[in-house]
């Protein structure tokens, strides 16, 4: 008799640690099992790793690149010294929310780079309205999420910039969230002191790490990002289906028409996220037009 995966960890890949609590068996028998599986000719034989910015995309894409990758082999959140090498022919997906920094720490595997940006305005308001909808009682979310709850979305700006430099500020989605990430966060946590020539360097490092990524998608054109990262995989491109978008906030209100001050205040934490995503945006054209990508104007 065979035993068939069930389709919910099929559809999402949810990780072998996972997968072996509901499936009960050892790594080796799990392994049998997707050999067997019909779908094991989608699977990807290359590694990726997915740099997983916060709010541009990653659980829809996560939902969907799980799908091409063989169940014990995909890494969600992970710390990097779980990760380990496929012991099959079957590629490694390894995700993070992380920094420049975890580079250091990843282990010794020949990933492939991708990345997900988002206009950074739309980014920073999303951060926002994800944190204040999420449930639980203020009192027991860290500051930047406290914040979220208790402030409007003009207010809650002001505590971003009131909070630079300490440890609030330190946490949160809000300042500059691509500078901190690409650039890593020990080199960022000092930003608010650093003179403009100083903080200037520290863009040209975020912007070349960002040229490092084999495939940099935008959240603005996520199917097309998606057939780009399946090209530089060299796995099946993706049915219609499987571009369905998840995790949307469906409580986030229309966009606003903003003040000046508002205006200020988005500029001042998104100034270098900006210069980032327009990097970014032309880095996607051209991948695009290298792997004959077409995408919607």
């Amino acid at each position: 008799m065979r035993v068939k995966l069930p389709d919910f960890v099929l559809r999402f890949r949810l990780g072998r640690h996972i997968a072996a609590r509901l499936l009960g068996t050892d790594q080796d028998d799990r392994l049998a099992l997707m050999l067997k599986d019909d779908r094991a000719r989608d699977l990807s034989v290359n590694n990726a790793f997915f740099f997983h910015i916060p709010k541009t995309a990653g659980t829809s894409f996560n939902g969907f690149i799980g799908t091409r990758f063989a169940v014990h082999n995909v890494y969600i959140g992970a710390p990097p010294e779980e990760v380990k090498p496929s012991p099959d022919e079957f590629g490694v997906y390894y995700a993070a929310h992380t920094n420049w920094d975890i580079f250091s720490q990843l282990p010794p595997i020949d990933f492939t780079p991708i990345v997900f940006l988002r206009e950074p305005r739309a980014r920073l308001r999303s951060a926002y309205f994800f944190t204040r909808a999420s449930e639980g009682n203020a009192d027991s979310f860290r500051p930047y999420a406290r914040a979220c709850k208790r402030y409007d979305f003009k207010d809650w700006m002001k505590f971003c910039v009131d909070a630079k430099g300490n440890d609030e500020g330190d946490e949160n989605n809000s300042d500059n969230q691509y500078l901190r990430c690409l650039a890593g966060r020990e080199l960022v946590k000092n930003f608010p002191k650093l003179d403009e020539v100083e903080q200037a360097n520290l863009l040209d490092v975020a912007l070349q790490n960002l040229e490092t990524f084999s495939a940099c998608g935008l959240v603005e054109q996520y199917d097309a990002s998606v057939k780009l990262i399946c090209r530089v995989l060299d796995i099946k491109l993706p049915r219609p289906h499987e571009l369905v978008r998840s995790n949307v906030n469906a409580k986030k209100p229309e966009e606003e028409v903003y003040d000046d001050e508002m205006e200020a205040l988005l500029h001042q934490l998104t100034c270098f996220d900006s210069k980032i995503y327009e990097r970014g945006q032309v880095l996607f054209r051209e991948q695009c037009k290298a792997h004959l990508i077409p995408i919607e104007e």
